[in-house]
């Protein structure tokens, strides 16, 4: 009977992380968003979270009237955003929030986050060691 329970937990446990790690995401985004994320996820091959704030994330901006998409690559180093306009054309690359700039998106200056699309499982580096 005991050891029926300590694989129950044990099932449950693995359950739970696994089921953590699985991000849902709006279901409005356009659909090269959704492959995009989609091929994010299958790269990871099922990996869960990322570690030490290193963590990538989709955002949606907006001025009212058009869409643009941030993308922050999971890196370990300085915030590296690509930006996309809602029908998936590269617009540019942006390395700080310090010198915010996109020539290729008219008045950019004017648009302002709306919404986290997608983002990265964090998991802090002591429960990683800890497992």
């Amino acid at each position: 009977m005991l050891k029926t329970i300590q694989w129950a937990l044990v099932l449950l446990f693995f359950s739970a992380t696994l089921g953590s790690c699985l991000k849902d995401y709006p279901k409005d985004i356009p659909d090269w968003l959704k492959e995009k994320i989609k091929g994010i996820e299958k790269k990871k091959k099922g990996a869960c979270c990322c570690i030490l704030d290193g963590c990538g994330s989709i955002e949606e901006w907006t001025d009212g009237s058009n869409t643009i998409f941030f993308w922050r690559i999971g890196t370990m180093g300085p915030s590296t955003f690509f930006v996309y306009d809602n029908d998936g054309n590269y617009q540019c690359t942006m390395d700080d929030w310090d010198h915010v700039t996109c020539p290729s998106v008219v008045n950019f200056n004017q648009y302002h986050f709306e919404r986290l699309i997608w983002e990265e499982e964090y998991k802090d580096q002591k429960f990683l060691i800890s497992i």
